[in-house]
């Protein structure tokens, strides 16, 4: 028998300015504090950035603190007028195998290590945790 389960979720999040904030960039001095403190707030909630994106992102084992995470990264963007960047939180599940346990890119079908068949990655809402219709 293969391990248990233990999905990797990603929770990922726009970031409050560009990868390179620039002060000469034309953005009022509150909106750039604001901004600057929605990164901050992500930061301390466990987010770290990817600079290939131009996303925070954060990843946990546990469920409850994914969507924690996605609690956090939502009330840092509650502080805007920004209902789509503040909608654009996402929790989604690795593909993992059921067989012995690797972690697969989110576009693997098969597992490299023994050719069982994935769990999918799977998109999970981000308040309540339910999985959602594939995309």
């Amino acid at each position: 028998m293969g391990p248990m389960s233990a999905r990797r979720y990603w929770v990922t999040a726009p970031p409050g300015l560009s990868d390179d904030p620039e002060p000469d960039d034309g953005l009022p001095p509150d909106d750039r504090r604001r901004l600057e403190t929605i990164d901050d707030q992500l930061v301390e909630a466990g987010f770290a950035r990817d600079l290939d994106q131009d996303q925070w992102v954060a990843r946990t084992r546990n469920l409850d603190e994914a969507l924690r995470l996605a609690a956090a990264a939502r009330l840092a963007w509650s502080c805007c007028d920004e209902d789509l960047l503040r909608d654009c939180v996402t929790v989604s599940a690795q593909p993992e195998c059921p067989r012995c346990g690797k972690l697969a890119r989110f576009h693997d079908r098969g597992c490299a290590d023994c050719g069982a068949p994935l769990l999918p990655r799977v998109d999970l809402d981000p308040e309540t945790g339910e999985q959602l219709p594939v995309r």
